[in-house]
């Protein structure tokens, strides 16, 4: 007797196109109309205490408070009206902050400025390339990039009016884990705030075994 079986084959694989992903930062004397950034060390020797003091630093940004703590935000660009910032594209890392950029652009939501790196600010032709809603122009609040050692910090800071910020930040590698509490009553009467922020960014790159 011959036990026989049908030979066995791999299938042939599929292959994807390829896709090239390609960073090209510019400075800010090449983009087309003008540009603003608030870094990472203005934000700190200037202790802004919401987002809304350090957008006040840019030259044709208008921002309006609500409640005290810029949770949200009411930002206009060159005289555009402001109310919830439906005329500017707010985004975080490249990536909209709105629900829906491409439907209903208003914002009810601001992360605190202590999650920011640096702030940058676009106004002109530059701007249509980001997105939509940009008529008024593009405003980018860039993260910490993950360290390359482990290591963390906690930040406690507190106040009258119940104020209370409370910070912890730990990253590892290509992982970087930020939590953020702050609260506070508002220089109005109900307007007391309460917030618990968390944000959590990994980096990783792309490489033709790993997509």
């Amino acid at each position: 007797m011959v036990l026989a079986s049908p030979s066995l084959q791999a299938e042939p694989g599929i292959l994807l196109p390829r896709i090239d992903v390609i960073g090209t930062p510019e400075n800010l004397e090449n983009i087309a109309g003008s540009g603003d950034i608030v870094t990472g060390e203005t934000l700190e020797k200037s202790r802004v205490f919401t987002t809304n003091e350090a957008l006040r630093k840019v030259p044709g940004v208008h921002v309006r408070d609500e409640e005290g703590f810029g949770l949200r935000p009411n930002i206009g660009i060159r005289g555009l009206n402001p109310t919830r910032s439906t005329k500017v594209l707010l985004l975080e890392d490249g990536i909209p902050l709105t629900y829906a950029p491409y439907g209903d652009n208003a914002s009810y939501y601001h992360p605190p400025v202590e999650r920011f790196e640096r702030i940058e600010v676009l106004k002109g032709a530059e701007q249509i390339k980001f997105g939509p809603q940009t008529i008024g122009g593009v405003i980018n609040y860039i993260t910490p990039s993950p360290p390359l050692e482990p290591g963390g910090s906690v930040t406690l800071a507190g106040g009258n009016r119940d104020y209370f910020n409370g910070r912890l930040q730990y990253g590892a590698r290509n992982t970087l884990f930020d939590y953020s509490h702050k609260q506070g009553d508002g220089a109005r009467d109900n307007t007391y705030s309460n917030l618990d922020d968390l944000n959590l960014k990994s980096v990783f790159d792309l490489t033709q075994s790993r997509l």
